[in-house]
């Protein structure tokens, strides 16, 4: 197991400055706090203490621990209640604290959105996250980092930003398109140059999400037609804005954050998405709107993902959180075709009871 995930934090410093090398490792650098820096250590502590106040689990992992696939190698990891830990992360690029800034840790961010959107290389997903025994609910933002762009320079934008009704070069399927598009247009925005962009495009890690072979011209061709359909936003491609923009979505998700720990109700951070109890999301999607609009000046779309029992079938529920009869047999037709909760039940239960004693 990680060091990390089997050891108190108190010790360990929550805002980083780190320095990529050129032998692809990091090192964080030493900094002299300013208020600046005092202020988010202030913010995050107590954020960090609301989520260790609460219950955070999977419903459906039997024991405390689970598994993923990273570099092609199965990792376990632990649930440990009570000792959540987050950092801001930012680049050393700029001793200023204004370049990335996301929030990172948390076993929510390790694992992916849905059994839809698997690849069957694990058994668990952020739709089977509970929070104090509630189901929850994940909005993310939609096409944010282009969407930042877009404020700046004024733009409104229209629809899906990757979605291409014609075939921008012959090599790439159709049906595959706007995967492909994105995962180059995002590239583009973080790499300084068309040659970085096509190396990040084809490292093996995105390749494989691909089946066909990713060329250079393929690329070249997917960045052209958006700068056409995009001329505004054209200069901004393939100059490294990647960091400032990620500083960006990090403002959003400390207002989004601040105001969840002003009552005391976890919020669950992946980045551009969020994760609140069900019961939660009329005032998630405020904070939403609110967030967005003070940092971009605008409001942003956001989307929101359903509670998946099955690649096919999904339970809705209601604003209050609570799942009506067939939700409920959708949710029993879980628990028996996955080996029930009672490890769950067993873990909130014992969580419960130490509170109780506590």
């Amino acid at each position: 197991l990680p060091l990390e995930e089997i050891t108190k934090h108190e010790q360990e410093e929550c805002i980083v400055l780190r320095k990529n090398l050129k032998n692809g490792s990091s090192q964080d650098i030493e900094y002299k706090d300013t208020p600046k820096t005092k202020r988010m250590r202030e913010e995050l502590i107590a954020y960090i203490e609301v989520l260790n106040r609460h219950h955070i689990d999977l419903r459906y992992l039997k024991t405390d621990r689970y598994f993923v696939q990273t570099n092609g190698k199965q990792q376990c990891h632990l649930i440990s209640q009570g000792d959540f830990f987050v950092r801001r992360i930012f680049s050393a690029k700029s001793d200023k604290f204004d370049l990335n800034g996301r929030y990172y840790g948390g076993f929510w961010q390790r694992i992916p959105e849905s059994r839809a959107k698997s690849k069957g290389s694990v058994s668990v997903y952020r739709t089977d996250i509970m929070i104090d025994n509630e189901a929850t609910n994940e909005l993310d933002y939609s096409n944010l980092h282009i969407a930042l762009l877009a404020a700046e320079v004024g733009l409104e934008l229209e629809g899906d930003a990757y979605d291409f009704p014609e075939q921008i070069h012959p090599g790439i399927p159709k049906d595959q398109q706007r995967s492909f598009v994105k995962s180059v247009i995002l590239a583009a925005i973080n790499a300084e140059t068309e040659d970085k962009t096509f190396r990040a495009v084809n490292d093996s890690r995105q390749g494989r999400k691909f089946d066909f072979k990713i060329s250079k011209k393929m690329v070249l061709a997917v960045i052209d037609a958006f700068k056409d359909r995009y001329p505004l936003i054209a200069p901004k491609l393939c100059t490294g804005a990647g960091l400032r923009l990620m500083y960006k979505d990090s403002q959003i998700a400390s207002l989004i954050i601040k105001a969840f720990v002003a009552r005391d109700e976890p919020v669950l951070v992946v980045h551009d998405s969020f994760i609140v109890r069900a019961s939660q999301v009329p005032e998630l999607e405020k904070e939403l709107y609110k967030a967005a609009q003070a940092v971009a000046g605008k409001t942003i779309e956001f989307t929101a993902e359903k509670v998946l029992v099955s690649e096919n079938d999904s339970i809705h529920l209601s604003p209050t959180g609570v799942p009506g009869l067939r939700q409920q047999r959708m949710l029993q037709y879980r628990d028996e075709r996955y080996g029930g909760c009672i490890g769950y039940n067993q873990r909130y239960q014992n969580w419960k009871n130490s509170r109780t004693l506590s």
